[in-house]
């Protein structure tokens, strides 16, 4: 029986497999974000130090002519004082840990910012909302498989949108919250960031991502197939008035090979070409680990991957690792979302208890490298056992559905990196 207690903080450490933790050479020593220390608080805990100072600093001030002289003169002893006064304010401020005082308060301490790039999406919960789910809807039916739902459905008074369409994301931070993709908003943030290729490398998943984008777009027909040689690239006209358009790219590569492989075991296209053909600022978004069984595969496909990009990469992309999603065992017996994370557990079909691992080794990676960015849908998505495609595929989803919602976590990154540097 599913508890459906709220716990929206919920560690995912427990999905990891300690054997491949030693495999991975990671740890789990603890930690936490440094804050900053006030060493001058209001209780005056540093007075006497602070107290010695000034003396020292005011003696030696004294010291560097006799008293008696000093105090001949009155204009003398007035600018005394006000140099004092002003080793005083130096001495106070020179820490850049002391807050200000205005007179009369007390000190309290700052509250920090909440870096939103690492903090949106990782907590929050779903939310059943009507009014999303009229804005969450296509303009047209997708023809694949993820659109077959959508085909079938019959809406009623009661249940007037697929299901799956109708929860919207919620972030437990309350100033770092996912806005909706649009076609006005991604256009004018691509514009912005001069930004006129968005390139796809992945699986299937990924493939999910691009119907998505498409679609939210407001695209009438579908993007592409996913098992085209070289993968497909369109177009998408932001407003014809403007002159601006941007092309999507996506080519299937589920291990992220360098080139094609026909022996990899599953579907490695070559995309590599394709990337270098143009010196377009371009937004790469990369996902693997659906199809990799193992930590030691995971790792050194991973570090294979990511050291061709910091050689070929053109130096102002900016490039978005995508975290891989776990299915959801019997999915057909789910409705609704999971109100908290210790209603997911990872089972061993397909590896799928290793994702969070493989996860981890790749956010530890990139955030080790500046010129990578997380995408990190795991935490939003393993609470959709819903959605799933019936009635036996438990990994893929409906379309519309909990993918939109990588977009949606996509756009509004790249919103808040356009405003943090503006480029």
């Amino acid at each position: 029986m599913v508890s459906n207690q709220e716990e929206e903080n919920e560690e995912m450490d427990a999905l990891v497999v300690v054997d491949d933790e030693e495999e991975f050479g990671l740890s789990s020593s603890p930690g936490g974000k440094g804050g900053v220390v006030n060493r001058r608080s209001a209780s005056g805990s540093n007075k006497d130090d602070d107290d010695g100072t000034i003396h020292t600093v005011l003696s030696s001030l004294y010291a560097a002519q006799p008293v008696k002289q000093i105090f001949l003169s009155r204009r003398n002893f007035i600018l005394l004082g006000m140099l004092g006064s002003m080793v005083l304010l130096f001495i106070l401020t020179a820490d850049e840990t002391v807050l200000h005082i205005p007179l009369g308060e007390e000190t309290t301490k700052t509250k920090e910012v909440p870096n939103c790039l690492e903090v949106r999406g990782s907590s929050g919960k779903w939310i059943y909302d009507l009014s999303y789910a009229t804005e969450a809807q296509y303009n047209s039916t997708l023809d694949e498989q993820a659109g077959d739902a959508s085909r079938r459905f019959k809406p009623s008074a009661t249940v007037p949108y697929l299901p799956a369409s109708t929860y919207r994301w919620q972030d437990t931070s309350e100033s770092c919250q996912t806005a909706l993709f649009t076609r006005d908003g991604i256009c004018k943030v691509l514009h912005e960031l001069h930004i006129t290729r968005v390139f796809f490398v992945g699986d299937s998943l990924s493939f999910m991502m691009v119907q998505s984008f498409w679609k939210l777009f407001g695209s009438h027909d579908d993007p592409g197939a996913q098992g085209a040689v070289g993968g497909f690239e369109r177009v998408l006209d932001c407003d014809p008035l403007a002159n601006f358009s941007f092309k999507v790219v996506y080519a299937r590569n589920d291990h992220l090979t360098k080139e094609s492989i026909p022996s990899c075991g599953d579907i490695c296209l070559d995309w590599l070409q394709r990337y270098m053909s143009s010196q377009e600022r371009t937004l790469f978004v990369a996902n693997t680990g659906a199809h990799t069984t193992g930590a030691d595969v995971f790792q050194r496909e991973f570090d294979a991957f990511v050291d061709l990009m910091d050689t070929i990469r053109h130096g102002n992309d900016i490039i978005f690792f995508r975290t891989t999603v776990p299915g959801h065992v019997n999915c057909r017996n789910y409705h609704i979302p999971f109100s908290n994370h210790s209603q997911f557990e990872a089972p061993s079909r397909f590896s799928w208890n290793k994702f969070e691992l493989y996860n981890e080794y790749a956010r530890q990676r990139v955030r080790n490298n500046s010129d990578w960015f997380e995408l990190d849908v795991y935490p939003m998505t393993v609470l959709r056992p819903d959605g799933h495609r019936p009635p036996s595929d438990c990994l893929h989803y409906m379309l519309p559905g909990p993918p939109d919602w990588w977009n949606h976590l996509m756009y509004s990154n790249l919103v808040e990196m356009h405003e943090l540097n503006g480029n």
